[in-house]
């Protein structure tokens, strides 16, 4: 072979290499990004799942957290006017106790958005805004989780005080009248020593700051709820 001829060779053999390492580089880059776009499809629609789940259970806890903060705030009324006012309606005299010492608490599955953040595998997401709600998440649920810790921390607050005031075994009258049809209004029901207490300082501070407490709650619920459907709505935009 003349050396015109092997540079020749060269001279067309080179950029077909060339050519060739370029494309084996773009199918390359292409096959990723396609493999990362598939991830990022599985994990919005992940997110949406749960992201939809706990909107459902926040939306009913808030149903919830809206009768009691009614109530609360007709209890303190009924406290305040000396027990001149109807008492509030009340299902049975149980669930007017328990008004004071139990608690309706909110806790969102979180396992898809904290196995995201813990992986690094939110940086798929390609929308900025998503990305930044997505990271602070945590944040805002910490928050609301507080709110959720004042009602809690009031409950125990309250069952030391009502024992105090209201013995046990006088809250309420015995069970078999709650089992009774076409049994009397609630407000026969409850005992006397407990419509002292509801009347009584003590009974009105525990109502007035539940009802302030529940107000609070239903405020910062219904925010978070709204920012749930938000990001299911950003989340709904980068799905196909």
């Amino acid at each position: 072979m003349t050396n015109t001829s092997r540079w020749s060779r060269v001279l067309y053999d080179g950029p077909v290499i060339v050519a060739s390492i370029l494309l084996a580089f773009a199918i390359d880059a292409w096959w990723n990004q396609r493999q990362e776009r598939l991830e990022e499809q599985r994990l919005l629609r992940n997110l949406h799942a749960e992201f939809a789940e706990s909107s459902a259970a926040l939306a009913q806890v808030l149903d919830g957290h809206r009768l009691v903060r009614d109530r609360a705030v007709a209890l303190a009324e009924f406290g305040a006017s000396g027990g001149s006012l109807p008492l509030p309606d009340f299902d049975s005299p149980v669930q007017l106790v328990n008004l004071f010492t139990s608690v309706t608490t909110f806790h969102p599955k979180t396992g898809v958005l904290e196995g995201a953040l813990s992986t690094g595998s939110l940086d798929l997401i390609r929308s900025d805004r998503l990305r930044s709600i997505l990271a602070g998440w945590p944040q805002m649920l910490a928050e609301f989780e507080e709110q959720q810790s004042y009602l809690w921390d009031l409950t125990q607050e309250a069952r030391p005080v009502l024992s105090a005031s209201v013995p046990i075994s006088q809250r309420v009258l015995t069970a078999d009248v709650l089992q009774r049809p076409n049994r009397p209004a609630v407000a026969a029901e409850v005992s006397a020593e407990f419509m002292r207490f509801l009347t009584s300082t003590p009974g009105q501070n525990l109502s007035a700051l539940r009802a302030q407490f529940e107000g609070f709650y239903v405020r910062d619920g219904e925010a978070l709820l709204d920012a749930i459907r938000e990001l299911m709505s950003l989340i709904a935009n980068e799905l196909p």
